[in-house]
């Protein structure tokens, strides 16, 4: 098996006799050649696939494994065929992920940047500044930012890709299958007050493929005076169903309704964050859902 290997991989050139006994070097051989099929069946994990990309540029299994049985048999170095032949395939360096055409982390912008509302601080009746009511419901124009990452991280690293697009055009998925994390975030220029609203709307573009497997959490964030303090709004479900039948899914419009509750430890919040929870089958996607914008309804 070695000997069929060897002769394939073009390692075995009779008449060049081993500078190693024949036993020492099966030992060694099989021992490499184990770690090497090790090394690749564990290729791709925790990257997320894209089209178009190449892995050009590192060495293939086969090309490792020829330089490997190379410097076993005849003493032949990565650099070169005994110091004087053409230079060899290297080993793949440390900083390698193994994931051809990947990246580690995804973070979205919206296509065209919306001109940013300022929401003036709510009129107060009586003394207590938190008692102001909105008139009429406020939009908010989504502008922040989507998140895509996996186990263990918090947020997409330093190296992720990074492009100007939306969820509801734009798919990916872990190259491993493993759970992918996604997230779209929103951060106010002025604190809002909680109590104001009975409840927050969230405006969609669904052109997802897979009804029925998908819920988004709201979560109110207060990120001022030290460590984020947080409540989570409860989820609800896309229950809009686009057509995917066509080669182009034209996305469909629809709006969850997430009530407030009239007293919460939350006195304010300065972010808005949607939580994409999917189901196991397909938890390794990314939703093919956009944010349009928030509305917030008047109490």
């Amino acid at each position: 098996m070695l000997t069929v290997f060897s002769m394939a991989t073009g390692a075995a050139n009779a008449g060049r006799p081993p500078t190693l006994p024949k036993s020492i070097v099966g030992i060694l051989a099989t021992i490499v050649l184990a770690a090497l099929m090790a090394l690749g069946g564990g290729r791709g994990g925790g990257m997320f696939g894209v089209s178009g990309a190449s892995g050009a540029g590192h060495p293939s299994l086969v090309e490792t494994a020829r330089a490997v049985l190379r410097e076993l048999f005849y003493g032949e170095t990565p650099g070169g065929r005994g110091g004087n032949g053409p230079e060899a395939p290297t080993f793949p360096s440390t900083n390698y992920t193994g994931a051809s055409g990947g990246f580690p982390g995804v973070i979205l912008w919206p296509e065209i940047k919306p001109v940013t509302t300022l929401i003036a601080p709510l009129p107060a009746l009586g003394s207590n500044p938190f008692q102001g009511r909105p008139a009429q419901p406020l939009s908010i124009p989504f502008g922040g930012e989507y998140w895509m990452y996996r186990w263990p991280f918090a947020h997409p690293p330093l190296s992720s890709f990074k492009e100007r697009g939306t969820p509801s055009k734009l798919a990916f998925s872990t190259t491993d299958h493993t759970p992918l994390q996604m997230e779209a975030d929103q951060k106010l220029e002025t604190p809002i007050d909680v109590r104001c609203c009975s409840g927050i709307q969230i405006e969609l573009l669904n052109a997802d493929g897979y009804p029925g497997t998908l819920t988004l959490e709201l979560i109110l964030l207060n990120t001022e005076n030290g460590a984020p303090v947080s409540i989570s709004l409860g989820s609800e479900p896309v229950t809009s169903r686009p057509d995917i039948s066509q080669d182009a899914v034209k996305p469909v419009r629809e709006t969850l309704t997430f009530p407030v509750p009239p007293q919460s430890f939350l006195d304010q919040f300065t972010e808005l964050k949607i939580v994409f929870h999917r189901t196991r089958p397909r938890i390794d996607k990314s939703a093919k859902v956009s944010v349009e914008r928030f509305i917030l309804q008047p109490r």
